[in-house]
């Protein structure tokens, strides 16, 4: 209940209006083979939780490749779409594997600024 006050903006601060949110939606991506994206992610503290969402043009995820710590990223995926909070100031690569077998490299690093939905769409 919570969570639908706060996204309708009933009750206290809406989306729109939380800090490090970018007005202008969500970011956009080409998706070619062979690049590793950067991607920016706001740092997550106990007492404010910033979570990101990656929408890649697959069914599903089959597989996330990196050396990160579970002290340092949180992830979670349903449906092609991969829920990612940063806990800690680190940042390096991780490899996503769509279901298709396609590989996508995102380069992730923390930003005072940071869109919280990025839609990744195949190139021509």
């Amino acid at each position: 209940m919570l969570l639908l006050m706060v996204l309708t903006g009933l009750g206290g601060v809406g989306v729109q209006d939380a800090p490090g949110n970018r007005e202008s939606g969500p970011r956009r991506i080409i998706w070619r083979d062979g690049r590793v994206e950067p991607v920016a992610l706001r740092l997550s503290s106990p007492s404010r939780h910033w979570v990101t969402a990656l929408s890649f043009p697959e069914e599903s995820i089959e597989a996330l490749v990196g050396g990160w710590k579970e002290s340092d990223l949180s992830l979670e995926e349903k449906a092609g779409t991969l829920y990612i909070k940063l806990l800690a100031p680190s940042e390096g690569d991780l490899w996503v594997v769509g279901s298709s077998g396609r590989r996508y490299g995102l380069y992730l690093a923390p930003a005072k600024e940071a869109h919280r939905f990025v839609i990744l769409s195949p190139g021509v």
